[in-house]
Parts: structure tokens; sequence; C-alpha cells
């Protein structure tokens, strides 16, 4: 299967994608989003996989702005503890290490760690992640680290020498596998959890719009999980809601209030259904 992701080699959205599949997978970097929708969209790729809900800054705009306009299904969602460990030589210890070259934002939230090696030298650097993995190995030089993710540091063939530097030891990233068409869970999955569907609308232009929205969910006796809003460039005050619900979208009641949401909103569309994962480091 044929996947891409956002990011460069041991990224956490390539992480995502080898957590969702058991099989062999062939995965593609991408550094900006519009372009990894368009391999999915032409079918270069089965599968993408972007960041879509952090816990440091909340959704991706421009994730929202291309689940808005583009033709994609979500067919998996999963959340990553977004840990940093110190990564080094293979024959190194922690206290061998005199230098630490990393990117600014992984210093940044490994500040409490780094600030208490003293003796050591911090090096930001703002050089892809996968030129600097690639880079530390051939030196061979046990004072020198990094701080990534523990599946970097896997696949990159570093030794773990410190595991969970950063300040915030519960931080995540929640990753949707999107697809070109909807899918229904298999049962493995459903054994493991309850499934949610997630819809896009824009609320109709009149009084009361959010409430008769809602009146669609509580009438069919559904359980809403989240919505997030983002502004639309269509009209000035004018949102998308992305509403996140239980059930799947071949449920009954789930279609019923989709036909209820077409009577009462200025557009929806259903992104799709998937049982959320958890996966820790």
């Amino acid at each position: 299967m044929k996947i891409a992701f956002y990011g460069s080699r041991g990224a956490y959205s390539e992480a995502a994608a080898a957590a969702i599949f058991d099989e062999d997978i062939a995965t593609y970097p991408h550094t900006s989003f519009a372009p990894l929708f368009d391999a999915l969209d032409s079918g270069k790729v089965d599968l993408a996989v972007v960041p879509y809900n952090s816990s440091r800054v909340g959704n991706i705009p421009e994730i929202l702005h291309l689940l808005r306009e583009r033709n994609v299904c979500v067919n998996y969602h999963i959340r990553i503890s977004t840990a940093f460990v110190l990564a080094g030589m293979r024959d190194a210890q922690e206290s061998d290490v005199k230098e630490i070259i990393a990117d600014p934002l992984a210093l940044l939230y490994c500040s409490q760690y780094v600030q208490s090696r003293k003796d050591v030298k911090l090096t930001p650097t703002f050089r892809m992640e996968e030129e600097v993995l690639t880079a530390l190995p051939a030196k061979n030089d046990k004072q020198l680290a990094t701080l990534c993710g523990p599946y970097a540091a896997t696949i990159f063939g570093f030794k773990t020498l410190k595991p969970n530097c950063n300040d915030d030891s519960k931080a995540f990233m929640v990753y949707l596998g999107l697809g070109k068409e909807p899918r229904v869970p298999d049962k493995k999955e459903l054994a493991k959890g309850k499934p949610v569907t997630m819809v896009v609308i824009d609320l109709a232009d009149e009084p009361g719009a959010l409430m008769h929205s809602l009146e669609a969910f509580a009438t069919e006796e559904i359980n809403l999980i989240s919505m997030e809003l983002k502004p639309t460039d269509r009209k000035q005050g004018r949102v998308s809601f992305f509403v996140t619900f239980e059930g799947m979208h071949e449920d009954e009641n789930v279609k019923a209030v989709i036909r209820k949401l077409e009577s009462v909103t200025a557009y929806v569309h259903c992104l799709g259904s998937y049982v959320p994962r958890i996966v820790a480091d």
C-alpha cells in the first residue's frame, strides 16, 4: 500500500502510518499539505496521513480547510504520544553527550531537560530532520546527539540515551488517515472501541441555524463528541463546523441526521467513520 505522509522520514506522521497498518507499506514524504492531498486525489497513493489536532495548539486550520474543500474521506483516526528522546551513537551513554543538534522546536519542547545539562552545547538547526538524522551517525561521535521521536530514533539506527525528554509528558498529536472512499471499520477495530462519524456543515445564514442543526442530533438521540469551527472564505462571518458523533455512516439514525442537516444547513458532507485509536510510545 502506498501512503503519503506529512513531514520528513521519521516524522510522527510516518509513525502513525506504520501504526495503522500491520502489512508492508511504502511511504512518501511531503513537506506541505496541498501536494499531499493532490497525491491522494490523483491516485498516486492509496492513503494520506495528516496531522489534525495537537494538544499544544489545537486543530490545524489548513487541514480543516482542505478537508472542507477536497473530496476525501476520513478512514482512520490515531492519537500518538509526542515524546522526544535523546538519541545518540550506539556505543554512547547520556553522560558522553557534549553537543545536542536539533530543531529549535525540539529544543523548546525539551527546555527543562536541555537547561539541566549545563555542560552541553545546544546547536539549533533548521535543516530537515531527516537530513540531520542521516548525517549524525556518519560522524560516529559519542559526544553528539539529537532530540527526536522514538520512531525516528529507531529507523535511523540511534540508541535512545534518555527517553521522555519533553517538558509535557502528556503531549500528543492526532493524525487522520484519509482515503478516496468511505470505509466501514472492521470487526477487529470495533472490538476495541466505539465507531464515530465526522461531518462538516456550513450553517444557514439565518437566526437559530446552530440550534436547528443540534436539534437534528437530539431528535435521533445521537451523542455528540466534538464540534470544531473554522471561518470560511466565502462570506464574512460564516463558519464551517466539523462535528464528530457516535455511530457509523451506515447506521439508519446517522443517515436520518444527515438528511435533517441537509434541510437546515447551507452545506453538509459526511467525511467518514472510524474507531479512534491511541498509541503510546
